[in-house]
């Protein structure tokens, strides 16, 4: 009957908006999916930003599309519960060395282009990069990146 559907309908569409909702520390903004956090900012930014790896008892598992967007970040500690870092999520910023977090798996497009980076210390459980990840940085080879990730000087866009 359509009452019912209506009534399913809501139910479903308010289970939805409970495993994605937006929330704020007092110092961090997140998105929750379960019992993970996305960061998708901070209320102060400060030049050199420490990510923690739980916030109001949530794992930060991701950084969040354009998180610290062109912050005048000079340098970021990443925890090592990220797996992800979204588009653009510190684009434009003064970086200039980065260390990633052991268990990310991947970085998506732009997540660090634009930065002065000289050098990037990864994980080997990096499996996906996506296109322009270090596009704009002063690297000078991908030495440092482990040969398995295919095409990587194409997709990151190094030079």
């Amino acid at each position: 009957s359509p009452s019912r559907f209506v009534h399913v309908t809501l139910f479903l569409s308010l289970s939805t908006l409970t495993l994605n909702s937006a929330a704020d520390d007092g110092t961090w903004h997140y998105m929750l999916s379960g019992d993970e956090a996305t960061i998708t900012g901070c209320v102060e930014i400060v030049p050199d930003l420490d990510i923690p790896a739980v916030v109001d008892g949530f794992k930060v598992s991701e950084i969040g599309a354009s998180a610290f967007k062109e912050k005048g970040l000079t340098s970021v500690v990443i925890p090592d519960s990220v797996l992800l870092i979204r588009e653009g999520a510190f684009e434009g910023n003064i970086l200039r060395e980065l260390s990633l977090p052991d268990r990310l798996a991947g970085l998506y497009i732009g997540a660090f282009k634009n930065n002065y980076l000289t050098s990037i210390t990864h994980p080997h459980s990096v499996t996906y990069i996506g296109d322009h990840a270090f596009e704009h940085n002063n690297l000078e080879s991908d030495g440092s990146f482990d040969v398995s990730l295919v095409n990587f000087k194409k997709r990151a866009s190094l030079y």
